[in-house]
């Protein structure tokens, strides 16, 4: 289940994902998952409680440990910024065409943890972001049942507001957001069509880790 990031699905469809590099940090660790205060330091301030928090819950499970960092770009959907635009009720209504136009091509970086643990009986995966969010947290249960089936439960959370992007032009996003509408106008189209997909998400995740795990049995 390790690979499971190797060649990312494209799951979503509200925004667009590309896998920049995969690092492992640690794996095949029977103890405790430990941080180097010189990694802890690379992350966004505000996300740190939400690094440890994940380190304990991974830390209470008894298994077979790995910790990977995950560089990824983000872009949102060019089609579904552009009905949202249309929508919005901009402060200047003159933006709404250019901001349509510079939004669907705003590639930003985020780097996202994921820590997982695993035994015979059971797989966690947990994630959460580091870098260019505000909140991302998503995770993975999957418990093996009778006759070599999976139940599978996976949960995903993501908020993102202009003054946490890692982007260069992060000092003129938060401004030129207040200008144009107010700083939850990118949580508002997360909700608008990231929420409403989820279950769609999720039934594709169960066909991707249930196509992996068959691949690791037939092996």
């Amino acid at each position: 289940m390790e690979n499971r990031f190797d060649g990312l699905p494209d799951f979503h469809t509200s925004v667009h994902l590309e896998m920049r590099k995969i690092e492992t940090i640690q794996k095949n660790v029977e103890g405790n998952l430990e941080l180097e205060k010189t990694l802890v330091r690379r992350f966004d301030k505000h996300l740190r409680k939400d690094v440890y928090r994940l380190m304990s819950i991974i830390n209470e499970q008894k298994g077979n440990k790995a910790v990977k960092l995950l560089e990824i770009n983000v872009r949102i959907c060019p089609v579904n910024w552009s009905d949202f635009i249309k929508n919005e009720e901009f402060k200047i209504q003159a933006l709404k065409k250019p901001i349509s136009f510079l939004g669907a091509r705003l590639c930003t970086p985020i780097i996202l943890m994921a820590a997982s643990v695993s035994s015979d009986d059971k797989y966690i995966s947990l994630a959460t972001g580091v870098k260019g969010v505000s909140n991302y947290k998503s995770s993975i249960f999957i418990d093996k049942i009778e006759g070599g089936r999976l139940a599978i439960r996976a949960g995903l959370k993501a908020e993102i507001l202009p003054q946490h992007l890692d982007h260069k032009l992060k000092p003129l996003l938060t401004p030129l957001t207040l200008t144009i509408s107010d700083q939850e106008v990118i949580n508002r189209y997360l909700s608008q069509y990231l929420v409403p997909e989820k279950e769609t998400i999720v039934k594709k995740l169960y066909n991707h880790v249930e196509q992996l795990y068959q691949d690791a049995v037939n092996t």
